[in-house]
């Protein structure tokens, strides 16, 4: 029997989305907090990102503060960063482990973490998103593993998607998981303040 063209369509995308539906149901978890929403104790800071305090002595007049405008790309509030010297200021992320081992099926791949960020009035460094990897050495020691860069935002912006491909096949000895992963919010700027918004974890 002979198969309509439309039917071929049709059978081909409810298979690709059949194949593809895991994976973005396992996505989902891997990022807790990533709107910036959540703030459970009404501290300005959102849940689940912090500075590590050894970064954060480093900072001159570090500020992580939570903006609610009707303007934010997604939910109620968008995060802002700024400072005013010294080392660059990290606010961390770290993306649940589990969740990411069922995204990856057990083997290593790439995956990509995207976020939308704007610029207002920075200088040198701007900002980034950085997403460091680490692994077990053989004796079980967490080592580090790779570090991959979004492009830098600079100047003065509107809102735009920024992004990083994490190739772990590139960076992990073969069959090997991360340990863990980090994702930084990176300001180098010591002028202006950058914002954040929206992220998520696609795999590749």
């Amino acid at each position: 029997m002979m198969t309509h063209p439309f039917q071929s369509a049709l059978l081909a995308t409810l298979v690709g989305a059949m194949a593809l539906s895991p994976v973005a149901r396992a996505a989902e978890g891997i990022l807790k907090n990533p709107g910036f929403e959540a703030d459970a104790n009404a501290d300005g800071n959102p849940d689940y990102w912090f500075v590590y305090p050894g970064i954060r002595e480093l900072v001159v007049d570090p500020e992580v503060t939570l903006v609610a405008k009707d303007n934010a790309p997604e939910g109620s509030v968008y995060l802002r960063l700024s400072k005013r010297g010294g080392k660059p200021l990290a606010l961390t992320h770290l993306p649940d482990q589990a969740a990411l081992e069922k995204l990856f099926g057990g083997m290593p791949r790439a995956f990509t973490v995207k976020a939308k960020g704007r610029a207002n009035d920075l200088s040198g460094d701007g900002a980034a998103i950085v997403v460091q990897v680490f692994h077990p050495d053989e004796n079980g020691v967490r080592k580090f593993a790779g570090r991959f860069r979004s492009e830098k935002l600079e100047g003065t912006t509107e809102w735009v998607s920024r992004e990083v491909v994490v190739s772990l096949v590139d960076i992990l000895p073969e069959g090997t998981l991360p340990s863990d992963v980090e994702i930084n919010l990176e300001l180098g700027s010591d002028t202006g303040s950058v914002d954040f918004d929206d992220f998520s974890v696609v795999a590749q």
